[in-house]
C-alpha cells in the first residue's frame, strides 16, 4: 500500500497518494480524508483542538469541507470539553462563484482561492457571518482559522483575506 505515513496526535496513518496533475504530468500528493476514518477524524480533531488552544483561540472560523466539516465541529467540542467554556466558532462556505450572487452575501466580490485538489473555488462571507465576526473582534476575541490541510495556503490566505475585508485589521491567526 503506496502511501505517505504521518502521525497525528500520537497515532500513525497512512495516507493514499493521489495524482492531481495529468497522466502527462503526474503530480502526486498524500490525500488526507478524515471521512474515510473514523479514528483519522478523531485524531486530526484531537490534533486541531490541541492547535487551537495553543494558540490561545477564543473563535474558530472553518472552511466549508464535505470530508473535513464533522472533523471541525469536533475538534470545537474537544475545545469546550479541555476548557470548560463555550467557544465561539462558524464554518464559512466555499464552492463556485455563482453560488454568492444572492443578497444573503455583501462586502464585495468573492474570493478567489486555487486549492492544489480542484479548480478554483470562492468564499465570500455572509450578511450574519460578518455581523458575528465584527461583534467578535469588539469584544476582542482572537480568532483562529482551522483548516484540515494546508499545503499552498490558497484556503487560509482567502479566508483571512474575506474575514480582513469585513472586520479590518483585526488580528486573525
Amino acid at each position: 500500500n503506496e502511501g505517505l505515513e504521518i502521525v497525528l496526535n500520537g497515532r500513525k496513518f497512512v495516507l493514499p497518494l493521489v495524482n492531481v496533475g495529468s497522466v502527462e504530468s503526474p503530480a502526486m500528493i498524500a490525500y488526507f480524508d478524515p471521512s474515510s476514518d473514523s479514528e483519522l477524524e478523531e485524531a486530526g480533531a484531537q490534533e486541531l483542538a490541541n492547535q487551537f488552544i495553543a494558540l490561545g483561540g477564543e473563535c474558530f472560523v472553518g472552511i466549508s469541507s464535505s470530508k473535513s466539516e464533522p472533523m471541525f465541529l469536533r475538534a470545537v467540542e474537544i475545545v469546550e470539553e479541555r476548557l470548560e467554556r463555550k467557544v465561539e466558532s462558524m464554518i464559512v462556505h466555499r464552492g463556485p462563484e455563482s453560488e454568492f450572487s444572492g443578497s444573503e452575501y455583501e462586502g464585495g466580490k468573492p474570493i478567489k482561492i486555487t486549492p492544489i485538489t480542484r479548480g478554483d473555488k470562492y468564499i465570500a462571507l455572509s450578511k450574519g457571518e460578518i455581523e458575528r465576526l465584527k461583534e467578535w473582534a469588539i469584544k476582542g476575541l482572537s480568532i483562529v482559522i482551522g483548516d484540515d490541510v494546508v499545503s499552498t495556503s490558497a484556503t487560509v490566505n482567502g479566508l483571512r483575506d474575506a474575514i480582513t475585508r469585513a472586520i479590518g485589521n483585526h488580528p486573525v491567526i
